[in-house]
């Protein structure tokens, strides 16, 4: 469909492997999908993705098998602290399904790409909401090259700055529950910022629009 894109092969009866399939529009794009992996019991099915809504230019989602219809659900990114602006492309899990381990660019790292442990269970109590963030004046910001939004914890800590995804050209932020400041600079433009609270409310909607009138 695009660049790298995900097949899959069956195993035949014979114990020889089918010819490749491909995952379709679902799950490929325009763009790159690489690094797949499944679950032990192999209904859900991880991957990074350069083309699907993120949070940098490659982020990490799941997708889970349906056996009554024989098809993949639509990606859902795995949201921040798994996901950041930098690129996260690789996920394992353990044997039981509880521990898992990714491979990221972080400023506490020691070097390039360091391998790190995830809780995934505590992981899995809440899902991320996913915000669409437009403004009218993004091609003007664009071409100062300061068209980053940056999102705080409560703590004042910065969670990343998220520029325009490539598809969309809107900003996509992938949040689990909690309060964040969301701010937006741009020479002559006065300074935006907004307290965003995320509740699940945001995370029962297929995407919370928002719109930054500068």
């Amino acid at each position: 469909i695009g660049n790298l894109d995900i097949w899959m092969r069956r195993k035949l009866p014979t114990g020889d492997w089918g010819e490749p399939l491909n995952l379709g529009s679902e799950i490929n794009t325009p763009f790159n999908e690489d690094f797949p992996t499944l679950s032990g019991d192999g209904k859900t099915l991880y991957f990074c993705s350069e083309g699907h809504p993120g949070m940098g230019n490659f982020d990490l989602f799941f997708s889970t098998w349906d056996v009554l219809d024989n098809t993949w659900s639509r990606p859902q990114n795995l949201g921040f602290p798994i996901n950041t602006p930098s690129n996260e492309k690789s996920i394992s899990f353990n044997e039981f399904g509880d521990r898992a381990y990714i491979t990221a660019l972080r400023p506490e790292g020691r070097g390039d790409l360091d391998i790190y442990e995830v809780n995934y269970l505590q992981m899995r109590e809440a899902m991320p909401a996913v915000f669409l963030v437009s403004t009218p004046l993004l091609e003007e910001l664009s071409a100062q090259n300061k068209a980053r939004i940056r999102v705080k914890n409560e703590n004042d800590e910065l969670i990343g700055e998220y520029a325009p995804n490539r598809v969309t050209g809107k900003y996509i932020l992938a949040l689990y529950p909690g309060k964040y400041t969301m701010s937006l600079k741009g020479d002559g433009f006065q300074d935006y910022e907004e307290d965003l609270v995320v509740n699940n409310a945001h995370i029962r909607q297929e995407t919370n629009l928002k719109t930054i009138n500068l």
